[in-house]
């Protein structure tokens, strides 16, 4: 009974699985033929139906022209720059700043300032954005984000956060109203027409962008050196920054070209400029180089900078004094010469000084005033011979300046090192003393000062007083003098 009725039920119950399984046989079936098809066309590659064109990338078969070649092209920077140079990245600059300029929302921002931007930010900007591929992020803010699982410092080192999205946002190609209907490229069509221009037909860089000069350019590698063209991480050698000045040098009386920011071996350079055996190293070579277009704007400038230096030393030069103890430049020889004293002791003997007793101008400083007394007293020299040494108007203010000079050394620096006043009894006593003086004149139990008068003269000019002048006039010596008494320690 039941199995009568499991067969009725069987006879009359739908079986959903039918459909299903002839769904899936039917894409089996396709499947199956599209299988087929990718068998076919894999056995038709081995049977070598298709020959995939090779390229043999040596530097026979380069495919770069010659000009190319004679370019010092090395590092990745230089190959990048011959498509990417600063006329290409002034247009990036230059439309960029218009299209924030423009924009609606730039008043309602509440980011920073934005802040044009320039073409070494653009550099830097590209290479953040070729960087980034190499370490992938969910979003753009993880890049800069300061979670040490997911930490890349190097971002935040290259731009800030709020900086590099307001690039990304305002990047800009082209105006908007160079829009062409159902051109889909016009935002970038000026780049690529840029690029198609640096690019011949045969896949080789264009030099319709480079100008022929008779120099010898040197390389720009940052990793090797730019003479011996030795890698300094094989070497071990350091490695050091051309100067400017090396580079004029070497362009104006070697015709060498140097590119800005070139580096050598530190031993080719002898006080920041070449030694001859590096600079006969150097001129070996093809006379003939290709430089970018844009590279002798740049020697310009750098010219016209270093002509701007040159310019403001020479005003200099001419403004300055004869003698002028301000001049930090002035060694200890040039000190010993005109003061007697060193270098170290003037600056000594000023900084007892305050700036506020002695008047200054823009010619005479409290320290040209007392370099002015301390030549007087060295060289004996007129009033009017230093007038003309420290560009003062006449001698008559030479004679103010000595005079306040004076009065300043005996209120501020007199008290201290010299008189009665400078030092107590016990001081002169403990310190003072050589055990010499004690054991002549000293007696056992006794606690004597003991002290020293010494007298001698000074050689002066024949005043133009005549009290004075016959005050100082010496019969023994015929001239004027003053003997000064001192009283001194046994040490002096």
């Amino acid at each position: 009974m039941d199995s009568e009725s499991g067969n009725e039920s069987g006879d009359y119950s739908y079986d959903e699985s039918s459909d299903e399984v002839e769904y899936s046989s039917d894409r089996d079936e396709e499947y199956t033929a599209s299988f087929e098809k990718i068998s076919t066309t894999r056995r038709n590659l081995r049977k070598g139906n298709f020959n995939p064109r090779l390229f043999s990338f040596d530097s026979s078969s380069c495919e770069l022209s010659s000009t190319i070649k004679n370019l010092a092209l090395e590092t990745p920077l230089d190959f990048f720059k011959l498509f990417f140079d600063r006329r290409l990245l002034e247009t990036i600059v230059k439309e960029t700043n218009r299209f924030h300029a423009n924009s609606a929302w730039t008043s309602y921002s509440r980011t920073a300032p934005w802040i044009d931007t320039t073409i070494n930010e653009m550099y830097t900007f590209l290479a953040t954005v070729m960087l980034m591929p190499h370490s992938k992020k969910n979003r753009i803010c993880d890049y800069w984000s300061t979670d040490h699982l997911i930490a890349t410092p190097i971002f935040a080192e290259l731009f800030t956060r709020n900086r590099f999205r307001a690039l990304l946002t305002n990047l800009h190609f082209n105006k908007n109203q160079n829009q062409i209907v159902k051109d889909s490229l016009y935002k970038i069509q000026s780049i690529i027409d840029e690029l198609k221009k640096r690019v011949t037909t045969d896949g080789s860089a264009s030099h319709s962008n480079t100008i022929q000069l008779p120099l010898r350019r040197l390389s720009t590698s940052k990793d090797r050196c730019c003479v011996c063209n030795i890698y300094f991480s094989k070497s071990k050698s350091p490695c050091s920054l051309i100067k400017q000045s090396a580079r004029f040098n070497m362009l104006l009386t070697h015709n060498v070209f140097i590119p800005n920011g070139t580096t050598c071996c530190r031993k080719h350079l002898h006080d920041d400029e070449f030694k001859s055996d590096a600079i006969i190293f150097m001129k070996k070579g093809p006379n003939m180089c290709a430089i970018s277009d844009h590279e002798p704007m740049e020697l310009l400038n750098d010219t016209r900078t270093s002509f701007n230096e040159l310019q403001s030393l020479l005003t200099k030069a001419r403004s300055r004094l004869p003698i002028d103890f301000d001049d930090d430049q002035m060694t200890t020889d040039q000190y010993l010469n005109l003061t007697g004293i060193s270098k170290e002791n003037v600056f000594d003997l000023c900084s007892h000084i305050p700036s506020t007793s002695l008047r200054q101008t823009s010619l005479r400083s409290a320290r040209q005033s007392i370099g002015c007394l301390l030549v007087k007293l060295r060289l004996s020299l007129s009033n009017q011979t230093l007038a003309s040494l420290f560009s003062l108007l006449d001698r008559r203010t030479v004679s103010r300046v000595i005079d306040s000079a004076r009065t300043a050394i005996i209120k501020h620096f007199v008290p201290k090192y010299l008189g009665f006043s400078h030092l107590t009894r016990r001081e002169l006593i403990d310190n003072h003393t050589r055990p010499l003086a004690k054991l002549l004149f000293d007696q056992p139990g006794e606690d004597k000062a003991i002290i020293i008068l010494d007298g001698t003269y000074i050689y002066v000019q024949k005043s133009g007083n005549n009290l004075l002048q016959r005050r100082t006039y010496s019969l023994h010596k015929d001239r004027a003098l003053i003997k000064p008494m001192m009283f001194v320690s046994t040490d002096s």
